[in-house]
Parts: C-alpha cells; sequence; structure tokens
C-alpha cells in the first residue's frame, strides 16, 4: 500500500499530523515498505496453490491437504519395504502430478480404473490393470503390474489397500510375464 492509502485509512486526528518530514510520513512509509513483501505475495497467491507453480518446499505440504499423506506422508505404512517412497524423498514432480489430479483421482476412487491411474502417476509407469479372479465373485481382485515396478512393491500394495472399494478383497499383485495364462 502506499503511503497515502495507508494515511486514509488511519482516524482524522492522526491524519492532521502527517507532513513533509513528519513522523507520521516517516512511519507511513516504513508501512509501506513492511507491507511489500506480503503485497508480492498476494498477488502470486495463485501460484502457490498450482501444483505445477508452487515452490519445492510446500510440494509435500500441498498433498498433505489433498490427502495424499495417506500414502506418502510419515504415518503412511511402509513397514515391509528397504526403499520408502514418502513425500520427503519422492521426485517433487510425481508429488505434483497426483497434486494435479488430486480432483480427478477422488472422483474415480473406488473404481478399476482410479485404481490403475493413480498407480500408475505415483511409479511413472504404465501398464497396470485389474481383473477379477473368478467369474464367480468378482469382489476377489487380482492387479498386474509391469515388472519394471517390483522396486516399489510396498507402495503398490499400500494404493491399492488404500483405493480399492473396502468390500473388495485383492488376492494378490503379478508381475507382467509371471500371470498364469
Amino acid at each position: 500500500m502506499r503511503p497515502e492509502e495507508i494515511l486514509r485509512l488511519l482516524p482524522e486526528v492522526l491524519q492532521q499530523g502527517e507532513g513533509p518530514g513528519s513522523v507520521l510520513s516517516v512511519l507511513l512509509e516504513c508501512m509501506e515498505q513492511l507491507h511489500h513483501p506480503i503485497e508480492q505475495q498476494l498477488d502470486n497467491l495463485h501460484e502457490i496453490f498450482d501444483p505445477e507453480r508452487t515452490p519445492e518446499s510446500f510440494v509435500p505440504y500441498l498433498g498433505s491437504w489433498l490427502d495424499l499423506e495417506r500414502i506418502f506422508g510419515p504415518k503412511a505404512d511402509h513397514t515391509n519395504t528397504q526403499s520408502l517412497p514418502r513425500a520427503t524423498r519422492m521426485e517433487t514432480q510425481t508429488l505434483r502430478a497426483l497434486a494435479s489430479m488430486a480432483a480427478e483421482l477422488s472422483s474415480l476412487r473406488g473404481t478399476a480404473r482410479g485404481l490403475v491411474c493413480f498407480l500408475e502417476v505415483a511409479t511413472g509407469l504404465r501398464g497396470f490393470r485389474v481383473r477379477s479372479c473368478d467369474e464367480a465373485d468378482p469382489y476377489r481382485i487380482e492387479v498386474v503390474a509391469p515388472m519394471g515396478a517390483r522396486s516399489v512393491r510396498s507402495l503398490i500394495a499400500l494404493i491399492i489397500e488404500q483405493e480399492k472399494p473396502a468390500h473388495v478383497v485383492l488376492e494378490r499383485i503379478l508381475w507382467e510375464g509371471d500371470e498364469p495364462p
């Protein structure tokens, strides 16, 4: 805010004390300088909430607002793994992509399409498939994953557990090429 804009916000009795070289003039100039960095941030606020443009340090925080912390946050259970893809170590671009797609992923949650989409974005690999284990029991599924996804097996298992419908049971994760005919 410019000094004259700030001055108009002050009570009339204080406005009378303003003049060249007055204490109030100096205070108004200081207030302008104090407001300047905040005003710049407010002018660019839309960039803060854009996953593609936000500063790298803010991406995990933004991800937590979008409920991605359940997969990549400190409370995510990755106890059976050697390499933990947490937000602090996860590639920022992957977390940015998940944050950008959070609304769509949320609307697809509980569907095979949503599960495949989440797995592909989170791992950066294509070729995941969800299929029923038995025609007579459509509530038992298996997920076929690309061979290159073996290194993030625990992440895949956690995503499946979080994204599948509660009434569906994951029988197994198969790796492309290892699947039965």
